[in-house]
C-alpha cells in the first residue's frame, strides 16, 4: 500500500516568489492498494474553500496489456460534475514487425460542471493564461522499430472543447484542438541520437486576446542530442508549430559528493518575437547543495527583424539540505526529493574514521565528524545494496 495526506493553505507564485492565500484551506489524500498480482486498486480526495473532489480507480495488469480505470465526481457552486479517464498500454509485444512495438491509448472525459480544488488559485497572482476546457480529450501513439535502429512512432491527439464552459480567466481557447505526427529516432553516430517529426496540427500556443485560431498546418521539427564524452550533454530542436528552438549544453566536474554542474541554454519563441539565455553553476556537497543562475529575455528578436530591448533579468540563488531521522539516527544530508533514504552511523569501533557510502568513484555519502552520511534515492519498497568503504 502507498498512502498520502497532505493539507495547508493554497498557493501560486507571484514573481517568482511563493504567495499564500490566507483564511483558506487545502487538504488531499490518496490511498493505492495492491489486491493481487494483477489488480491494485485507488481512492483520493481533495477539497479546498471552493471545490470538493473525490474518486477511485482500478490498475489492471492483464496479457492483453495495462489498463487504468478513474471515475470521479466534483461538487462547487457550478453544480456537481463527474469524470472518467482511462488508459491502455501494451508494451513490447510482437506486432507488424514480429519485435518488440508499443501502444497506447487514453481518453478523458470531463462534464460540464466539473471542478478541480485548486483551480480558482488559477488568476490569483494576475496573469491569465489560456484555458483549454475540453468535455473530451483522445490520445494514441504506435511505436516499431524498424531497420538499422530507427524506430518509428505515429502519435495523434484531439481535444473536443467545450465552449459552453464557463471560463476562469476569461481568457478561453475556443474551437476543437487536433494533431497528427509521425517521429522517426535513431542513434546518428556513437555519441549523438535524433529525431525528425512531420505531422499536421492545430495545437499552437494561443496568443493574449486570440480565442479562434483553429486552422491547421502542416509542422516539422527535428532535435539532436550530443554526448561527446560521459561528462558533456548538448541538445538542439527546433519546431515549426510555435516556432520555437532551443539549446542547451552541459558538463559536469566529479561525481557523486563534491562534484560541480554548470549548464547553458538558449530558447527562441519566433512568434512572440522572444529570446532568452541562461547560465548556471551548482555544487552538490555531503550536507547541502547549492546553486546559482542568471536568465537574461529579450523582445525583438525573430527571423524577420532584429530589434532588441531588454525584457527581464533575473538571478537566483537556492540552497537545499536535508533533515533526517531513522531508528533512533539523526542525520543531515543532501535535499531528498524522491524514493527512500537511509541514515548511516559508523560503529564506535571505528573511532571517527571517514566512511564513505558508495563506490570508489561516485561517492553518495559520507559519514565523518559532522555526524552520521545521509543516502537518497533508494528505490522504495524493495531492498537494496549500498557499497561502503572505511579509511
Amino acid at each position: 500500500s502507498i498512502w498520502a495526506i497532505t493539507a495547508g493553505m493554497p498557493s501560486y507564485r507571484d514573481d517568482n516568489a511563493v504567495a499564500y492565500r490566507k483564511n483558506e484551506w487545502f487538504a488531499s489524500g490518496f490511498l493505492k492498494y495492491g489486491v493481487t498480482d494483477w489488480f491494485t486498486a485507488k481512492a483520493h480526495a481533495q477539497a479546498d474553500d471552493y471545490v470538493a473532489m473525490a474518486g477511485a480507480g482500478a490498475l489492471l495488469q492483464s496479457p492483453f496489456g495495462s489498463f487504468a480505470l478513474q471515475p470521479a465526481f466534483s461538487h462547487s457552486d457550478a453544480g456537481t460534475g463527474f469524470a472518467f479517464d482511462f488508459d491502455w498500454s501494451l508494451i513490447n509485444f510482437a506486432g507488424i514487425t514480429g519485435r518488440r512495438e508499443s501502444f497506447r491509448f487514453s481518453a478523458d472525459y470531463r462534464s460540464e460542471h466539473f471542478r478541480t480544488p485548486g483551480e480558482y488559485s488559477v488568476t490569483a497572482n494576475g496573469f491569465y493564461y489560456p484555458i483549454y476546457d475540453y468535455w473530451l480529450r483522445l490520445n494514441a501513439s504506435y511505436s516499431l522499430p524498424l531497420d538499422y535502429g530507427i524506430t518509428a512512432t505515429l502519435a495523434g491527439r484531439y481535444a473536443f472543447i467545450d465552449d459552453n464552459r464557463v471560463s476562469l480567466t476569461g481568457h478561453k481557447v475556443e474551437g476543437d484542438r487536433y494533431g497528427l505526427d509521425l517521429t522517426l529516432s535513431a542513434p546518428l553516430s556513437r555519441t549523438a541520437s535524433g529525431s525528425f517529426t512531420v505531422g499536421y496540427s492545430n495545437e499552437r500556443y494561443a496568443q493574449v486576446g486570440t480565442t479562434r485560431d483553429n486552422d491547421g498546418d502542416f509542422r516539422f521539427g527535428f532535435r539532436i542530442y550530443w554526448r561527446p564524452d560521459r561528462d558533456t550533454r548538448i541538445a538542439t530542436s527546433y519546431d515549426t508549430l510555435n516556432n520555437r528552438s532551443y539549446a542547451s549544453a552541459t558538463r559536469t566536474f566529479g561525481r557523486g559528493v563534491g562534484r560541480w554542474e554548470t549548464s547553458v541554454d538558449v530558447q527562441h519563441d519566433d512568434r512572440a518575437e522572444r529570446a532568452a539565455a541562461g547560465a548556471a553553476v551548482g555544487y552538490y556537497g555531503n550536507r547541502f547543495e547549492a546553486r546559482v543562475s542568471h536568465t537574461s529575455g529579450f523582445n525583438g528578436v525573430s527571423y524577420d527583424g532584429f530589434d532588441v530591448s531588454n525584457a527581464d533579468q533575473r538571478t537566483r540563488l537556492r540552497f537545499g539540505t536535508a533533515v533526517a531521522f531513522a531508528d533512533g539516527l539523526f542525520g543531515i544530508g543532501a535535499p531528498i526529493r524522491s524514493g527512500g533514504f537511509a541514515v548511516v552511523k559508523p560503529h564506535s569501533s571505528l573511532a571517527g574514521k571517514r566512511v564513505a557510502i558508495g563506490t570508489t568513484k561516485h561517492v553518495r555519502a559520507v559519514a565523518d565528524g559532522w555526524g552520521p552520511a545521509v543516502v537518497s534515492s533508494l528505490p522504495n519498497y524493495s531492498q537494496a545494496t549500498i557499497p561502503y568503504d572505511v579509511d
